[in-house]
């Protein structure tokens, strides 16, 4: 064989193992592998990591198919094209795959499915709703050891980020006697998320009706509130103070002033506001008598803190500085009259007559050593009488 056979010979089998019919450059063989996912909302990203011979290769993908081409080296590794797919999280929902680790052949299609598994710091919302309750009911509803006022104002109560899990609650009967159903149960992150309970009332519908006759307020109770553990409460409005309850019998009847605002209300303490009502009557308004007027007394030069009794007809009103008295219902002429303040101020004018509706403004002077031309007649004579004894007692020591 000449030299030429023996180079050529060379290159044939050179040519054998690089040339294109062996699909190899340099002991690198190319080959694609098909992954395709199921289970994850439409656009999220994943990817899949391929071990090419040498060191993991990552590919990834927002739709639900990756095709994965690499070169890697068959000679190198048993595990030619072991793969590893993450599983990852979207919001608060995690998402592991399955097979989540194995083996690819080369050029061959494979599935990964995704299922999602919500994890157990999950929070979840609550809401509890009642109805049935009367105004100015209300109940305590207990979830989880904590407690929580609900009302018929307040029906609705939404509890925040309780962790997945189970809880008991319960609900207990109303402050008037009213029942719930259900009164108890069980929540948890499978079930519903609204609890709804109705109040049944074991107490009668108690109704309250105030009338006026002239000056007399007559409060009557639809029924007799004797052990109910209600009180049926008459309250001015004018000058938010109570003029009486009853807790025995069906009425009762109170004298209140002309010109003044009145409601009767039930409530479950005699010393509740209106705002604790559960029944409550229209208002009823007391109309002054027919030649009646309104007189207004007001204030000035008093200092703060200082006031002085007004006396109208006989009647006393505190005079308070800044502010003002207006009495109605006078009829006729009405006799006033004013002391001097607390402090010692005195007014003017500090009496007179009045007719008819109108306004008297009473200044007050204070009077001080600072200011003589205030004085009295009789404060007047004194510092007077005191200066003649103090001159006689001069003259007397001179002459001794």
């Amino acid at each position: 064989m000449n030299k030429l056979e023996i180079i050529i010979g060379i290159i044939l089998v050179i040519g054998g193992i690089v040339g294109p019919a062996a699909a190899t450059t340099f002991g690198l063989t190319q080959t694609t592998v098909t992954v395709t996912e199921t289970g994850l909302p439409a656009g999220t990203a994943w990817s899949v990591e391929i071990y090419n011979g040498q060191q993991y290769q990552t590919f990834s993908s927002a739709t639900n198919t990756i095709v994965a081409t690499f070169s890697y080296d068959p000679i190198s590794t048993q595990n030619l094209l072991a793969f590893y797919v993450p599983g990852f999280q979207v919001g608060d929902t995690q998402y592991a795959a399955s097979p989540a680790a194995g083996n690819f052949a080369p050029g061959g299609s494979y599935t990964i499915t995704f299922s999602a598994n919500t994890p157990k710091y999950m929070t979840y919302s609550y809401t509890f709703e009642e109805t049935g309750l009367k105004s100015g009911d209300g109940a305590t509803l207990t979830v989880n050891g904590q407690a929580y006022t609900i009302s018929a104002s307040t029906p609705k109560v939404v509890i925040n980020n309780l962790p997945d899990g189970s809880y008991q609650w319960s609900m207990s009967s109303s402050q008037g006697g009213a029942t719930p159903s259900p009164d108890y149960g069980t929540i948890s992150s499978s079930g519903t998320s609204v609890i709804a309970f109705t109040y049944t009332s074991s107490q009668p519908a108690i109704g309250v009706v105030l009338s006026a006759s002239g000056n007399t307020l007559t409060a009557i109770a639809s029924e007799s509130v004797t052990g109910t553990g209600y009180d049926v409460i008459i309250w001015d409005l004018t000058t938010s103070a109570s003029l009486g309850y009853f807790n025995q019998g069906s009425s009762m009847s109170v004298t209140g002033t002309a010109g003044n605002t009145y409601i009767a209300f039930v409530a479950t303490d005699a010393l509740a506001l209106p705002s604790a009502a559960i029944v409550s009557s229209n208002p009823v308004s007391i109309s002054a008598p027919s030649n009646t007027y309104s007189y207004v007394w007001q204030e000035t030069g008093l200092k703060q803190g200082d006031y002085a009794i007004l006396t109208v007809n006989g009647q006393q009103y505190d005079l308070p500085n800044g502010t003002e008295v207006a009495v109605s219902g006078l009829s006729g002429s009405a006799q006033w009259s004013i002391s001097n303040s607390q402090d010692g101020a005195v007014p003017s004018p500090s009496s007179g007559t009045v007719t008819g509706s109108g306004v008297t403004t009473v200044g007050f002077t204070y009077h001080s050593m600072a200011n003589p031309q205030n004085y009295s007649l009789v404060q007047y004579i004194a510092i007077i009488a005191g200066a003649i004894f103090i001159a006689d007692g001069a003259r007397r020591a001179e002459k001794n």
